[in-house]
């Protein structure tokens, strides 16, 4: 079985809290930014899944929703922008504790 460690042996991995915070779809134009402040101080701690909806292109390019990760005033924070398209999308923040 791929993934196990030559040994064979099993890892055990305790997650104590997981904050799952929802959001209903949003929608950015072209280059807009939706900054999504986090309560977590641990960026690996804290991740974000973008689902799109919709991608209406505003170029004969692909559009994507760019995702950055940063810390400011010791929490995390996230931006998400369309580039290259109108975006209709859900997004979900995990943090880990």
């Amino acid at each position: 079985m791929r993934g196990l460690p030559s040994t064979g042996s099993w890892y055990r991995v305790a997650i104590t809290t997981i904050s799952i915070r929802n959001a209903s779809p949003v929608y950015l134009k072209n280059l807009e930014t939706l900054t999504i402040y986090t309560n977590s101080t641990n960026a690996s701690n804290t991740n974000i899944i973008v689902n799109p909806v919709m991608l209406e292109s505003t170029r004969l390019t692909e559009g994507t929703i760019s995702t950055t990760k940063r810390i400011e005033n010791g929490k995390v924070v996230f931006d998400l922008k369309p580039l290259n398209c109108n975006a209709k999308f859900n997004y979900q923040v995990f943090e880990y504790n």
